[in-house]
């Protein structure tokens, strides 16, 4: 987390030529889904299915890092 808050306040001195601008808020969300293989056992094609419409949807709002970088 430290390492992407440190490339975007690079990539914003940058942009605005050194300067730094404390206008912005940044507000992080942590999700955090943990996979047990009795978990899986027991998990149904519909709620893995769910599952892939809830990240994709996450991905389109741009909730979910999606970089190259990353």
């Amino acid at each position: 987390v430290c390492d992407i808050i440190s490339k975007w306040e690079q990539a914003s001195k940058e942009l605005h030529s050194g300067k730094s601008e404390n206008t912005r808020t940044i507000r992080l969300t942590y999700k955090n889904r943990l996979y047990f293989s009795d978990q899986i056992r027991g998990e149904s094609e519909r709620e893995r299915l769910l599952l892939a419409y809830q990240t994709n949807e996450a991905i389109i709002a741009g909730h979910f890092p999606v970089n190259k970088e990353l």
